[in-house]
């Protein structure tokens, strides 16, 4: 797994590549490389690319990557639907979608799109986008599709959390989401995630987790580039 800046994830299974909200902002460069978190299509080889955009705020989705169109093996599949002339599968509401090798169960994010759960290559993996609670404790809004999630695909290996902005300047609320979702779903390994380009709040989550009755591994980016190997539960930093 790369870390690809705020929400961005690119993640590589046995047979796929998944690329989950990925809007890095500044303008392309020569220099642009998976080790630096500036994904080059022609970087993704050996398997179909799935790019999922949760929704259509700027910082999950940048219109660069409907230029990927030209790899062969490129499919997308957007969390909302619209009047967007936009490539590739619609996925909205409550709802699963059947790709080849691939499947997506989606539920309404509080704020906007969809959160994915994605099953593929026998693993499961949650990205919640901008899935988060309002309230303390939760509000049904919030754990009703959580809880369709996991009745429908089972617990996941691995879970992508925002634990800063999406709107709500409620901390509490926030963490008290994410703890649901962590008991809800129960992730074995946890990438906290939406916080643009530092490190500093996902170390402060780390900190956070270690106070809950939870037991999960946890991959923690200080930049964009920084890459993860995750395997039966545990969670690698690879450094080189």
């Amino acid at each position: 797994m790369w870390y690809l800046g705020h929400s961005g994830w690119a993640v590589r299974t046995q047979n796929h590549w998944i690329v989950l909200d990925y809007a890095p902002g500044a303008p392309d460069s020569e220099t642009d490389s998976l080790i630096n978190g500036r994904l080059r299509i022609d970087e993704l080889s050996e398997g179909p690319v799935t790019v999922l955009v949760s929704h259509h705020h700027g910082d999950h989705f940048d219109q660069r990557v409907l230029g990927w169109q030209e790899h062969a093996d490129v499919r997308y599949v957007f969390g909302w639907s619209d009047a967007l002339d936009l490539p590739g599968a619609r996925i909205s509401g409550q709802e699963t979608l059947d790709l080849d090798g691939l499947k997506i169960h989606a539920i309404p994010a509080t704020d906007a799109g969809s959160a994915f759960l994605i099953e593929v290559d026998g693993h499961r993996i949650y990205h919640a986008g901008d899935h988060v609670a309002a309230c303390n404790p939760p509000e049904e809004a919030f754990t009703q599709g959580l809880e369709w999630l996991a009745e429908t695909a089972g617990d996941v290996d691995v879970a992508f959390l925002p634990v800063f902005g999406c709107g709500l300047p409620e901390t509490a609320a926030l963490r008290s989401g994410n703890l649901h979702t962590l008991r809800t779903l129960n992730p074995r390994t946890v990438f906290p995630m939406h916080v643009g380009w530092t490190g500093y709040f996902y170390r402060k989550f780390a900190r956070w987790i270690a106070e809950q009755d939870v037991q999960v591994g946890l991959g923690i980016a200080d930049q964009p580039g920084d890459r993860f190997l995750v395997r039966n539960g545990s969670v690698e930093k690879i450094w080189s």
